[in-house]
């Protein structure tokens, strides 16, 4: 598995089917794909499987949601 995204600037990276692809694995409704290599698959997966109770918040998930909502009120879009 990848390492979670961390910096915030890696979020521009994100491939959204893939990180959706692995948000439905993480939730349960879909097959994990251990086969997968991308970040934004296992990025996906990692917030799917806290947002459905199997896994605790990571500090690394903490900080980034702290920083993603710091550089919105930044933009001045909160």
């Amino acid at each position: 598995m990848s390492d979670y995204i961390e910096p915030i600037t890696d979020l521009a990276e994100i491939n959204d089917d893939e990180c959706l692809t692995g948000y439905r694995a993480g939730l349960g409704f879909i097959a994990v794909d251990y086969t997968q290599k991308s970040r934004s698959y296992w990025h996906g997966y990692n917030n799917g499987q806290v947002d459905r109770g199997l896994a605790p918040v990571s500090p690394v998930q903490t900080a980034l949601a702290r920083q993603f909502v710091a550089e919105q009120r930044r933009k001045g879009m909160h």
